[in-house]
């Protein structure tokens, strides 16, 4: 299955998830990989879903999700 499939059957439990702010996901990680699966709640609808990995990146994931909130510009 893959993680959208996953995360559109799970949505009616996403309130089961780690909550910050407006985010609602699940994260994971492995030797060199980060990862974010989740639900954004806003004032523009959706839920609209998310899923991330970074794999041997040195990005920091926090940053990557600040610009996916503003980009989609209803998570206040």
């Amino acid at each position: 299955m893959d993680m959208l499939a996953a995360l559109k059957a799970f949505e009616p439990y996403r309130g089961l998830l780690t909550k910050k702010g407006c985010l609602l996901y699940k994260s994971g990680t492995l030797t060199g990989v980060k990862t974010r699966a989740g639900y954004i709640e806003g004032s523009c609808g959706g839920p609209h879903y998310f899923v991330i990995f970074l794999n041997n990146s040195g990005e920091d994931i926090e940053r990557v999700m600040e610009n996916i909130k503003k980009g989609i510009g209803c998570c206040k």
